[in-house]
Parts: structure tokens; sequence; C-alpha cells
């Protein structure tokens, strides 16, 4: 008899800290996942959203509502306003840039939400030149082949980690100032300290490093493919785009002596699809490295500005004013004319910017 009181004792006292603990977590929501109030000063920045993005991404585009889904790298998620569209097109849309993503891992989420999004009618997939190196992996399989699972379910409200995390949530408000959140859209909240010019340097510098190294990948472009057939398939609306990358960016492609893998990737891309070109040379992409930007975050995270003018230009707000070249439509057609536009505005960029040029080159021979 005293064996099982003291069993059911230890049951019930085991159900009860399960219970505390998961409120104790959804209160604090320290992976942004229930959009729980967010208090300034207890639990409004979320510090390990740096490292938990994919699942708290994940999990927040599995219980919303949406139309349009914009999908990609960290570019996405910096600049593609949901709301911003909303007022462009009256439709909702959710933000699933997620940082260090390619092209295979979006074909995987694209297929897991259509079958929980049967209602889904629009898809504005980013691509990546560097996201289609096979050198450049990720390790994301755990959370995009589970979709949410219920060891997610655990690792998000009752694990010792999760207790951990919102601690240090806590801990954080208290001693810290704004960094970065994601809205209740999944569009990512830029600190305003930010310094553009240092930021841009340590990218090009990161990049150099990591992608010294490129062979596109056969298997990235086959996943471009299947994307195309898969929403061709469920009658979705598939919008392409590549990005306004700086043209500092671009040189760093060209020293690390990937400009004519650039062009290939190009070519191989217009084969499988149209796109939206927003990479030619113009004032957004030509925009001068400094410590504050209107353009750009670094030399190549665009400002929200900059998102809604892609917006604009893809879902004709007329009311806008843009580049005549910004978001050119490129088909195998006449991708060729384009691929030698963006290699004149490269050169003319080169020859009046050679103090930048420079500094770049010093990084290439550096490491």
């Amino acid at each position: 008899m005293k064996y099982k009181s003291f069993h059911l004792f230890f049951i019930t006292t085991l159900i009860i800290l399960l219970i505390m603990t998961a409120i104790f977590n959804c209160i604090i929501d320290p992976f942004h996942v229930l959009k729980s109030p967010a208090i300034y000063g207890f639990n409004k920045e979320k510090p390990d959203l740096k490292t938990n993005e994919r699942i708290s991404k994940l999990f927040s585009v599995k219980i919303n509502d949406f139309d349009t889904l914009f999908i990609g790298s960290s570019r996405v998620d910096f600049a593609l306003d949901p709301e911003y569209y909303y007022k462009l097109t009256n439709k909702k849309a959710f933000n699933l840039g997620i940082g260090g993503s390619n092209i295979s891992e979006s074909k995987i989420i694209l297929e897991k939400i259509i079958k929980s999004h049967p209602n889904l009618k629009t898809v504005v997939l980013e691509v990546d030149f560097f996201g289609f190196n096979k050198f450049n992996k990720i390790d994301s399989n755990e959370s995009i082949n589970s979709f949410i699972s219920l060891n997610d379910i655990f690792k998000l409200f009752i694990s010792y980690d999760s207790i951990q995390k919102s601690i240090n949530t806590i801990n954080y408000n208290f001693k810290n100032p704004n960094e970065y959140i994601f809205d209740k859209n999944g569009l990512r909240i830029k600190s305003p300290k930010h310094n553009s010019y240092n930021l841009a340097m340590a990218e090009v510098q990161g990049y150099i490093k990591k992608n010294k190294f490129y062979t596109s990948s056969p298997e990235r472009l086959r996943a471009l493919q299947e994307i195309v057939d898969l929403c061709k398939k469920n009658n979705i609306k598939l919008i392409v785009i590549v990005s306004p990358i700086n043209f500092a960016q671009v040189h760093v492609i060209n020293i690390l002596n990937t400009f004519d893998d650039y062009i290939k990737w190009r070519n191989e891309i217009s084969q499988i699809t149209s796109f939206y070109d927003f990479s030619l040379g113009n004032y957004v992409t030509k925009e001068q490295l400094k410590r504050k930007m209107l353009y750009y975050f670094d030399s190549h995270h665009y400002t929200i500005i900059v998102g809604n003018k892609i917006l604009d230009r893809v879902f004709n707000n007329l009311n806008s004013s843009l580049p005549i070249n910004f978001g050119a439509i490129i088909t195998k057609n006449n991708v060729n004319k384009y691929n030698k536009e963006l290699y004149s505005d490269y050169k003319d960029w080169v020859n009046k910017n050679q103090e930048v040029v420079k500094k770049i080159n010093a990084f290439k021979d550096y490491n």
C-alpha cells in the first residue's frame, strides 16, 4: 500500500513539475514560437533565436495561416515584409527566410508546407549563388525532416535545455539592450545600432574564407527543378528572385575566380525557370559602403526599404519609383544580354571604387 502511495505521489509530483515547466517556458517563450506577450526587461528579446532560428520558424509557419510564402536565405529573413505585402495585395504572407538555407532545404520545407497549407497560392523563392555550392553544407536535417516532431515539442517546452534558455532570456533582457527578434510574420528585426561598413567587411572576409572552392551542385539544380514542378502540380504561382547584393559582394565572387561560375549558374537557372534579377547595377546595388547605409546592413543583406522595392516590382506597384533594370525578368532567351550588362556594371563599379577594391583584395591575399 505504501509502495503504491509512493508511486502515485512520485508520478503526481512529476506531472506537476512538467506542467509548471511547460507553463514557465510558454510565458517566457525563449524561441518566440507562441508569440506570448513580450514584456520589456523580462522576455521581449530572444537571444537564443540566433542559434535556434530553424526550429522557431518551422514551428511558427506550422501554426500560422497565409496565402503566400517567402522562402530563402537570411536576405529574405531580413527584408521581405509580410505586412507591406498585405498592403499591396490584401493577402497574408509568412516570411520563412532562414540564415544559411540552401535550395535543397527549401524544397524539403516547401513539400511539408504544401501538405499542411493546402490553400497556399504563391511562393516567392530567393535563389543564391553560394547556396548552390556543393561544398557549402548546413546541419539542419533534424528540424527540416521532422518538420516539428514530438521531440521538438519536448525541446521547446519541457526539456532542461528549454528551462536554461528561458532563464537566459530573462537574464539577457535584464542586462542588455535590443538586438533583434522576429515579428509575428517571421520577419527579422535588425538592431538600429549596427555599423554597416564593419559588418560588410566582416561578411566579405567570411565569404572569402568559406567559399575558396566552388562547384555547382547538380543535386541543388535538380531541387530547383523539383520546386518548379511541385508548384505547377499544386497550382501554386512560383516567383523566383535573385537578390540585389551590393557590388562589393560581386567583387568577392570575382576575386575568388568564380565569376565564370556565377554566369554559368545564372544560365542554368534560366534554363529551369525565368526569374526576377535584382542584382544588376543601379543606385541600390552600387551603394557606397559606409557606416550608415540606406539599402544594406552589410555587403549583401539588404534593408526592408529594398525588400519593399522588390515587392513593388514583383507585384506591380506602379506608384513606386524604381531603377529601370531593378527586377529585370530573365529568361533563357535574354540571359546572355543581361550577363553582359552585369559584367559591364561591375567593371564600372571597380573603376570608381578602388579604395574598397584594394581592401577586399587584401583580405583575399591574407587568406
